[in-house]
């Protein structure tokens, strides 16, 4: 299967992950970005949570853990199932947070990248990098609150647990010690050993109910401590 997407990789040419680009081939997508659009222009949230599907599972599996550590908080979801720093970036740049000044960003992405075609780390990162600074141009009064990629793979020397793992140590420097903060909750979800138990990730990658839990008591001080 591996050998199959990276002939197919070949042959559509080579994918830059800090260039934006769209999947609106996908007409469930494309409907979540014109719902997010609208929802973005309703009101003014306080936090708004940018990623992938792990982010989107705030909506879902994640619902009543956000809502016991957050509720309080007006917040927007713009995280996407399947997407890589390509398709947040052109998101980002085609309308979502034009109408919103929140005072935090939480910033999980770069998993697919690492899943989908083996991204090398270094690459990932960039495209990471062209994210925050994005975020810092366009929105000067937000602070952005970035967080290391989330463990995947059951082992720890799975490949995709180390991919990650390598993109994480290389973001961890785009943090400013003011706006940007970098935190690192890899080890919430681990055990002693290093194994990621199935009651947390049962397909080694989404999170459980009780996985967006720990994740959110785990967040519960960095957000108030950002958000002063």
């Amino acid at each position: 299967m591996r050998d199959l997407w990276q002939r197919m990789m070949r042959k559509l040419g080579p994918v830059d992950p800090a260039e934006p680009y769209p999947r609106l081939r996908k007409a469930w997508w494309r409907e979540r970005h014109e719902a997010k659009l609208r929802e973005a222009e309703s009101g003014q949230p306080s936090i708004v949570l940018l990623g992938d599907s792990i982010t989107q599972g705030w909506e879902d599996e994640g619902r009543t853990a956000w809502e016991e550590s957050f509720g309080h908080f007006a917040s927007l979801n713009l995280g996407f199932s399947g997407d890589c720093t390509e398709h947040l970036l052109w998101r980002l740049m085609n309308g979502e947070i034009d109408a919103v000044k929140p005072d935090l960003f939480i910033l999980h992405i770069g998993s697919n990248n690492s899943g989908h075609r083996r991204d090398p780390p270094a690459e990932t990162a960039r495209a990471i990098g062209r994210i925050v600074d994005l975020l810092r141009r366009t929105k000067p009064d937000s602070k952005v609150l970035l967080l290391a990629l989330l463990p995947r793979g059951e082992h720890p020397d799975d490949p995709l647990r180390r991919l990650n793992a390598a993109v994480s140590e290389r973001i961890r420097s785009l943090a400013d010690g003011g706006r940007v903060r970098f935190v690192d909750f890899a080890g919430v979800f681990l055990e002693p050993d290093g194994h990621l138990p199935d009651r947390l990730m049962p397909d080694s990658l989404h999170l459980s109910p009780a996985a967006y839990k720990l994740w959110a008591e785990a967040l519960e001080d960095e957000v108030r401590g950002m958000l002063g």
